[in-house]
């Protein structure tokens, strides 16, 4: 094998997976109901459109970012969803 192979091949498998999809910055832009993301390392609560996040987790395995927690309307109020993994952004 080549150098060059060895050099992309590294290369890919240090790759973060949330650098091939949106950045979670992008994300918050994107949809301004998401109150909560998770990467599988760290737990972001958005406030003011701004995430504050936790100390990744020693063992994780970092995936991209999704939404795990919503606001919702109910008949003009707004209100708080409960946590959720399907509302994710792949």
């Amino acid at each position: 094998m080549s150098n060059r192979k060895i050099i992309i091949l590294a290369g890919l498998l240090t790759a973060s997976p949330a650098s091939a999809g949106q950045s979670l910055a992008e994300l918050i832009q994107d949809d301004s109901t998401c109150q909560q993301y998770n990467d599988g390392c760290s737990i972001c609560l958005v406030e003011s459109g701004r995430p504050q996040c936790s100390t990744p987790s020693i063992a994780c395995v970092k995936t991209r970012w999704f939404c795990v927690q919503h606001v919702t309307k109910v008949d003009g109020a707004i209100g708080q969803s409960t946590l959720n993994s399907k509302c994710s952004h792949f």
